[in-house]
């Protein structure tokens, strides 16, 4: 018998290990304000979080319907679309971003694979995005950082907006660029006319496979201690 496919295949059994490993995952990184006390229920009149979900499935049709059932609960209001770009969501909310990313990848989802909570819109040029993500280093600590772009229908390069962003921030804080080990990264996420910034530290749980390690880890550990 082995646990691994076990686990995944009947999350019922494993539920209630997932809130505890995705909250350990997240706390992991407490780097500032933004990301203490997560999973504080906000005022949703008064916050709207933006998320970029991409999933396995071709359409994303699979991947939209579980992120409804992980949000539809707290947020009637909810707006996940399918975008035109295969597999990717573009999801608003009345919850605050990183809520909702804790609630999504609570609900151990079959079908998606990442999921960025975005913490400033921009428009989808260069210039824009280096000043949001000057912006969004602000106040974060003094650590190395990297970039990463993920770009969907644009002519923009990926590598191209990695280097211009990494040299302008670097340029204007005065922070090194470590590729291997950062503390933080910034994640450039472009889908067509939208584009979003994110600072969050290195590790930061965006992946499944991240969640489903951790819970598959908890569960061997226990295993191991009643045996």
């Amino acid at each position: 018998m082995t646990y691994d496919h076990d686990l995944l295949e009947w999350p019922a059994r494993a539920t209630h290990f997932v809130e505890a490993s995705v909250s350990r995952l997240l706390n992991a990184y407490p780097t500032s304000g933004v990301y203490l006390n997560i999973l504080v229920e906000p005022d949703p009149l008064s916050v709207m979080g933006v998320l970029v979900v991409t999933s396995e499935s071709g359409t994303g049709r699979a991947g939209q319907i579980e992120v409804m059932d992980a949000l539809l609960p707290k947020d009637m209001m909810l707006d996940a679309n399918v975008t035109p770009y295969r597999g990717v969501l573009l999801v608003r909310t009345r919850l605050d971003a990183l809520k909702a990313h804790s609630l999504i990848l609570s609900s151990l989802p079959k079908h998606i694979s990442r999921v960025i909570p975005i913490e400033t819109e921009c428009e989808p040029n260069v210039d824009s995005i280096t000043n949001a993500a000057l912006a969004a280093m602000r106040g974060k600590g003094g650590g190395p950082f990297m970039v990463r772009c993920k770009a969907r229908g644009s002519e923009l390069s990926e590598t191209h907006v990695e280097r211009v962003v990494g040299a302008y921030v670097k340029d204007r804080t005065g922070l090194g660029v470590d590729l291997k080990d950062p503390d933080f990264v910034i994640h450039v996420e472009i889908v067509g006319n939208f584009a979003g910034v994110s600072v969050l530290p290195a590790g930061f749980p965006i992946s499944m496979k991240s969640v489903r390690e951790d819970i598959v880890s908890s569960m061997r550990y226990i295993l191991r201690e009643r045996s």
